[in-house]
């Protein structure tokens, strides 16, 4: 088996093409680098008992999608189910800069089902050798009941994991922990799904109808992974955990000078959908519990509900509410964002991040979307941009899919602090396959947010798209936008929901820029 030797490390994707389901992998390399080594990719699909099922080169250019479809010709095309590696190599030995800059990919992940079932996310389980280290995985929020069941799926690299390295917790909203370790070794290049309810038989009893946290220490060799979460039952949906990341507070003087961090998300709230807000404070070392304020924005900007203490971020712990609750109708359908931040009025220090995992929860399906607090357009960046003869545009992708019955809908909206008051500029480039460019501008108030499909932004997209029906929607700005991407199918289908990915920039004084939240 012919593994690639000059890399910076592969991304590791589950590949599902048995049994009626679908993959498609959607790959956009920014055209502003950290490095110049020029990089493609070396594809390896392994099958289910990890041999070698094909391999195939595709080079990675700037501001060129690349799109692998199981469902479309290529390759791949009558392999089974089983691991995606996408090698990331340089024409020789990478340089110093690239091997101290490149961390991954970031591919967005499509996964369809016969049923209908959809799940779009960004993979974060990487090759990366020579790293031998204990991760700590968190931000993973279930809901295990009778007709609904969740699974974390780990996929291995070149090395096998031992036996008894996986240790999972399950925490729920009493407080009550339960853990289990995984007594099974991960052979090399396979996939290790993990019923929560297997591992656990009493699971159900433990959560007892209600939310719970799962968090996990996996001893692993060769790997980073932030596995996926697949909720399966009644409703499906799919996401990626998160892992702990060392940092200190934020003391009380800079949270104040901003105004504190802000972290918005797009609000949908109708006859299929709900929008749910869980606040997680699983990083660093602030232990104290925090109140959070919750400010709730229409799609023209307007303000229409203001919380303070909304809810409180405990340590470990789980705060969970439906953002109906802050609507001042609930029976009238709802579109806007919702904007969170720790209280400025407790004078005391803050954790670095304040972590929201935003769930969008309908008959069908269960879409989840991590989201992290920054100074979106704070008197401290505008400062700062403010200064610059040419503001640089800060610039954000998704994948976009317009086919019959199923198609996608962004939302993008113009975050701000208490008191923002500037318009802001977008630009949004669509890209097909060729990378051919269709463009639209417009302006966005602050704290507006613009729904629109991408057939309703780009008329002939369905056209330009045509016959994978994918693509790649750029959003460009100087100022800073929140932006989610969600792909229905109709009437009152499936939903998946994902963030922009963003991309680098780099100011005319040399500084990198990158969007908030990032």
């Amino acid at each position: 088996m012919s593994i690639p030797a000059d890399t910076l490390g592969a991304d590791l994707i589950w590949w599902r093409s048995e049994r009626g389901w679908a993959t498609t992998v959607t790959l956009f390399w920014g055209a502003v680098q950290p490095f110049d080594d020029r990089v493609h990719l070396e594809a390896r699909l392994f099958d289910a008992s990890g041999s070698l099922a094909a391999s195939w080169r595709m080079d990675l250019a700037a501001d060129r999608p690349v799109l692998i479809d199981s469902g479309e010709p290529g390759p791949w095309r009558g392999a089974g189910d089983g691991i995606l590696a996408l090698y990331a190599c340089t024409e020789g030995p990478p340089s110093e800069p690239a091997r101290r800059h490149f961390h991954r990919l970031y591919p967005l992940v499509d996964w369809r089902g016969p049923g209908g079932e959809m799940a779009h996310l960004h993979s974060d389980q990487v090759i990366q050798r020579g790293r031998h280290l204990t991760q700590r995985i968190t931000e993973v929020v279930i809901a295990e009941t009778a007709d609904e069941h969740n699974a974390l799926v780990i996929l291995n690299g070149e090395e096998a994991q031992a036996a008894g390295a996986l240790e999972i917790s399950v925490r729920s909203a009493s407080g009550d922990i339960r853990t289990v370790r995984h007594a099974r070794a991960m052979a090399p290049f396979s996939v290790n799904r993990i019923g929560l309810r297997e591992a656990m038989p009493d699971l159900a009893r433990l959560c007892d109808g209600g939310p719970a946290t799962v968090s996990a220490r996996f001893a692993s060799r060769g790997l980073f992974t932030r596995p996926y979460v697949e909720t399966t039952g009644a409703r499906y949906g799919a996401y990626h955990a998160g892992d702990v990341y060392e940092w200190a507070a934020l003391p009380h003087f800079v949270h104040a000078l901003i105004g504190g961090e802000v972290d918005p998300a797009a609000v949908i709230h109708d006859a299929t959908t709900r929008t749910f807000v869980n606040l997680l404070h699983s990083h660093g070392d602030f232990e104290a519990d925090v109140p959070v304020d919750a400010r709730l924005y229409d799609l023209q900007g307007r303000c229409v509900a203001e919380r303070a203490g909304w809810l409180i971020a405990s340590r470990h712990g789980l705060a969970r509410a439906d953002v109906a609750g802050l609507l001042p109708d609930p029976s009238r359908h709802f579109r806007g964002h919702i904007a969170l931040s720790f209280s400025a009025g407790s004078k005391q220090a803050v954790p670095r991040r304040l972590q929201a995992l935003v769930e969008y929860r309908s008959a069908a399906s269960v879409a989840h979307v991590m989201t992290w607090s920054d100074e979106w357009n704070s008197v401290v960046r505008l400062a700062r941009r403010d200064r610059m003869a040419h503001p640089v545009a800060i610039e954000s992708w998704c994948r976009v899919l317009q086919r019959p019955g199923v198609s996608t809908e962004v939302a993008i909206t113009h975050a701000g602090h208490p008191g923002y008051a500037r318009a802001a500029r977008v630009q949004l480039r669509l890209l097909d396959a060729r990378s051919e460019v269709t463009r639209v501008d417009f302006e966005l108030e602050a704290f507006a947010t613009r729904f629109a499909r991408v057939d309703e932004l780009f008329p002939q997209a369905a056209a330009r798209l045509a016959p994978t029906g994918l693509g790649v929607l750029v959003a460009s700005s100087a100022s800073d936008l929140a932006n989610m991407a969600f792909t229905r199918r109709s009437p009152g289908g499936s939903l998946a929901a994902e963030h922009f990915m963003p991309l680098l920039a780099r100011a005319g004084d040399g500084r990198w820029v990158a969007a908030a939240g990032r």
